[in-house]
């Protein structure tokens, strides 16, 4: 155990070796108060088993949708960590707790007479219920459907999925000690993936499921520890679930596409209260629930519009909202799972799309206008971002390429009318040869290092291999900053 004491998380040091930081989003020199970490429980009067929880007697969820400029949403929704429990009970064949061998306490087992073979068995739940008693029964139900099942018989089922797994595709680089690193590397990848991919919430790009105490210089801290905290970044999120379409890893993207269209009604009441109009934009990032990280909103709202982000880093990057598309799109050609097509791909196309239509206004020309807008992290102040339009072009282009019948004609209407007002891509010239430019204009200095023109290489596939104009894509490549 280490959450033992209802301790104050450390603020000393510099930002990145600060333990607060594991906390991010509720950090900050106009936060409310500090962040305090509370003490797990070990439940008594076990005898045969340890059972221990956590659980959130509080929650930032309502105050957070109330700073948001969303206290309207609150009704309409039920708080999703007031009350979540998390822990488990430890248990094994003549093995006993709770003080009943040498007064060890509730936290040891021990065997009640020796013995050659021991099977100790670990059971957790993750649970939101009205009190700990419920959570219990949860918890023992598990056990017995567990208990239930044969181990010799879960076992075979847990090498059967495993074998099925490694069956569905390779990469294997060989020849060589320097090359076959590549191989161990992408089959230790696949199977972190594999690993974190399959719970209740997308893969954690910072640490996924193998966080452990934190030994590094300046930093001693324990498993809890996750330096950029407990939000997710878009970015750095889509980065392992890209290449499962092409392993097959199909069962593994439906906990992020689940997080994203579950967070779509609170999107669409942030777009209504912050804009005025319909339709749902995704952060950059986001706490799991949909709204925006504190910090990065802002704590201190004076002089600010509802609307008003104060980090200009994520405040106007609405990329997430067309890369998601364009990844359920290459989901959906991979699986042709009809029920994801009804159930989650087109809701999430009509709200997003709806967004971008009714955010912007037109030009003289009748084409969307971006402004104000950002090109990624990288051109915080830019109009027409490049991303943005080359995500349009292909999303829209996607769906316009569907089967007449698969949306209907309303659908299909308004698709085909917004693909022809967004401006076609921008461009610049060398020597009679053309490349593609990260925004129509950009308003102020590179703030980050990302390469927003190459978006309409990857993930927007526009310009590639056996595509016309490689070229463009090419020398795009190679001007890049």
């Amino acid at each position: 155990m280490w959450r033992t004491e209802r301790r104050r998380l450390g603020t000393g040091g510099p930002f990145d070796t600060n333990e607060e930081f594991s906390a991010y989003g509720l950090h900050g020199r106009k936060r409310p108060g500090p962040v305090f970490v509370e003490p797990d429980v070990v439940v008594g009067d076990q005898r045969d088993r340890i059972v221990w929880y956590h659980r959130n007697k509080r929650s930032i969820w309502s105050s957070t949708l109330k700073l948001q400029g969303m206290e309207s949403f609150i009704a309409r929704s039920s708080d999703p960590l007031l009350h979540r429990t998390f822990g488990g009970c430890i248990r094994g064949n003549a093995l006993a707790s709770d003080g009943s061998l040498a007064n060890d306490g509730p936290t040891v087992l021990k065997s009640v007479a020796p013995q050659r073979r021991f099977a100790v068995s670990v059971h957790l739940l993750t649970a939101r219920t009205a009190d700990v008693s419920q959570w219990i029964e949860r918890l023992d139900r598990q056990v017995a459907r567990v208990d239930s099942v044969d181990p010799q018989t879960a076992a075979e089922a847990h090498r059967r999925w495993w074998r099925e797994f490694w069956d569905r595709s390779w990469v294997r680089v060989t020849g060589s000690p320097e090359v076959d690193v590549l191989t161990r590397g992408y089959v230790l990848q696949r199977w972190i993936n594999a690993c974190g991919g399959r719970g209740g919430y997308p893969i954690k790009f910072n640490g996924s499921i193998f966080t452990v105490d934190a030994r590094e210089p300046g930093k001693h801290f324990d498993a809890d520890f996750r330096a950029w905290g407990g939000p997710y970044w878009w970015q750095n999120t889509r980065l392992p679930y890209w290449p499962m379409l092409a392993c097959g890893d199909f069962d593994l993207m439906t906990p992020m596409f689940r997080m994203y269209q579950d967070s779509l009604p609170l999107a669409e009441e942030r777009s209504r209260a912050w804009f005025g109009h319909e339709g749902a934009f995704l952060p950059e990032t986001m706490y799991f629930w949909g709204t925006f990280v504190n910090e990065n909103y802002g704590w201190d709202r004076r002089g600010r519009h509802v609307r008003d982000v104060k980090s200009r880093w994520v405040g106007r990057e609405y990329t997430c909202s067309l890369e998601l598309m364009a990844m359920m799109l290459d989901y959906y050609a991979h699986t042709r799972n009809d029920r994801f097509f009804q159930e989650t791909l087109l809701p999430m196309c009509d709200s997003l799309l709806t967004f971008w239509d009714q955010h912007y206004r037109r030009d003289a020309d009748g084409y969307l206008h971006m402004e104000p807008a950002q090109s990624l992290e990288t051109w915080q102040d830019a109009v027409n971002p490049a991303p943005d339009i080359a995500g349009l072009h292909w999303v829209l282009g996607k769906l316009l390429q569907l089967p007449e019948d698969k949306a209907g004609a309303e659908r299909r209407e308004f698709w085909g009318r917004l693909a022809g007002e967004v401006r076609p891509l921008l461009m610049a010239g060398e020597d009679g040869r053309r490349y593609l430019l990260p925004a129509e204009k950009v308003l102020e200095e590179r703030k980050n290092i990302e390469n927003p023109e190459l978006y309409a290489v990857f993930p927007f596939r526009i310009f590639g291999v056996g595509k016309p104009d490689l070229e463009i894509g090419r020398l795009t490549f190679a001007r890049r900053e």
